[in-house]
């Protein structure tokens, strides 16, 4: 027998950036239950163990293993179900619109299922918007909309032993993104580099995972400065979180690392030539295009000077 309702999540969607829009929601929803605490069904790709380890609010993080393309339908679901019925939570909040993810938790089972309604599950708008809104509905106070996040003091012990030698402070510039569409120009980035690595006077540090390697490669080729550029490449998440905590600001494409940066109370300056976060913390100063970009559209339509003149504004 339980000793109290177990309450869970399926937040489904693949991004960094997507588990940190739906922070609030998650923690109003693990607030509303009886134990205060949530199991959350998510995609691997969305790096909820390492985002959420210093987070009570989650008992167990249990992975939704997606397959691509139309032959993946059929083992998804199976899939989900399966998750569903080894678990089988009391209650279970589905925060997708769609249908496979109600059907699997009625075939598990599922005694108490709370999913978006059609109005809000079809609404044109991003996770952060569209979670609040749902709580809104279902009647669930929300205490704070902002997105705020909290990094395991390991993670921040690691980062400052292993860069102990390099001088602060340190900034942090995040140039891969998921998408080829977000890419800014490495040429702009290394200008950038080369730019806060002589003003600031510290460490610019370049993050990304491994695949993100050559990209960076490329950017420290055509860097002046590298004495104090420093690629942090291929580290476990939860490490790049604590490097990313003891900063004084992260630069980059509009992607996880941004949001994280904000959610940590790290003032972060995505790039959104074709994307904008939604506003889920005053830490996120977001760059847009400008007059004097070289070319007029996507990411091209920012400049350096002018993504300069932003981080330069927060400071001065």
């Amino acid at each position: 027998m339980k000793n109290t309702l177990q309450t869970a999540v399926i937040q489904p969607l693949p991004g960094i950036g997507d588990m940190i829009w739906y922070l609030p929601a998650l923690k109003a929803i693990a607030a509303a239950a009886p134990d205060g605490r949530i199991t959350l069904f998510t995609r691997p790709s969305a790096q909820a163990k390492a985002l959420l380890a210093a987070e009570p609010m989650v008992k167990n993080i249990v992975p939704l293993i997606v397959t691509r393309g139309l032959w993946g339908a059929v083992p998804n679901f199976f899939r989900t179900w399966k998750a569903l019925l080894r678990t089988r939570p009391d209650r279970l909040y589905i925060l997708h619109h769609s249908a496979r993810y109600r059907w699997a938790a009625r075939l598990a089972l599922i005694p108490e299922i709370i999913a978006y309604p059609s109005a809000v599950g079809r609404a044109p708008e991003d996770g952060w918007h569209k979670s609040l809104s749902f709580l809104k509905r279902q009647g669930i106070p929300v205490a704070e909309s902002q997105s705020r996040l909290t990094v395991a003091p390991d993670s921040i012990a690691f980062a400052r032993a292993h860069f102990s030698e390099h001088p602060q402070p340190w900034f942090i510039i995040a140039p891969a993104a998921s998408t080829r569409e977000r890419l800014w120009p490495p040429e702009r980035f290394a200008f950038c580099a080369n730019s806060l690595a002589r003003e600031k006077g510290g460490t610019v540090f370049l993050i990304g995972g491994t695949k993100d390697g050559p990209l960076i490669d490329t950017i420290l080729d055509l860097c002046s400065e590298t004495k104090n550029i420093v690629p942090v490449i291929g580290w476990r998440f939860d490490h790049i979180m604590g490097l990313i905590a003891c900063s004084t600001g992260l630069f980059g494409n509009d992607s996880g690392p941004a949001n994280v940066a904000a959610a940590l109370g790290i003032p972060a300056f995505p790039l959104c030539g074709t994307s904008t976060p939604p506003p889920h913390s005053p830490h996120l100063h977001v760059i847009l295009p400008d007059a004097e970009a070289e070319t007029g559209t996507g990411m091209d339509s920012i400049s350096a000077a002018h993504a300069l003149e932003v981080i330069g504004g927060i400071y001065d």
